[in-house]
């Protein structure tokens, strides 16, 4: 009984502490996932007060904060007045790694990183594909070489 109304002061006073600052703060944050080869990926991230720019990042580079994301033509951000999701689609295995959302510092507001997530991909086995030789190719392989 009391560990329930400990649980239940302490969530309040979490609440209340997020609801009285003026810096930035993650409502909802990614979380590891796997999706399947095709399939629409959406990663969330909320921020509230949010007042700097998102931002993603993949395997630690940084994606930009453009919300079209040039130069990734699968992925795009949606931003709002707290929202920081990112899009991918078709999600394919080369998109998987470590992503993380971020969000930029602005004048009487630090900077915020979530925690990086794992993003795993699935592909259905496909049928096999065998490039076969043409009779004019040669393979030359010397003493010792594998």
């Amino acid at each position: 009984m009391y560990a329930i109304l400990e649980i239940l002061l302490g969530l309040q006073l979490a609440v209340l502490t997020k609801a009285g600052t003026s810096g930035q703060y993650f409502i909802t944050e990614p979380k590891d996932v796997t999706f399947k080869s095709g399939e629409h990926l959406k990663l969330p991230c909320a921020v509230g007060n949010k007042k700097g720019a998102c931002q993603w990042t993949k395997d630690g580079f940084g994606m930009g904060i453009n919300p079209t994301l040039p130069g990734f033509p699968r992925f795009s951000m949606g931003e709002g007045k707290s929202e920081c999701f990112l899009n991918i689609f078709p999600v394919l295995p080369a998109d998987e790694g470590v992503y993380q959302c971020q969000v930029g510092a602005v004048s009487g507001a630090s900077a915020i990183a979530s925690a990086p997530v794992v993003i795993s991909v699935s592909a259905e086995p496909g049928l096999p594909y065998i490039l076969q030789a043409a009779d004019y190719d040669v393979l030359e392989v010397l003493e010792g070489q594998l």
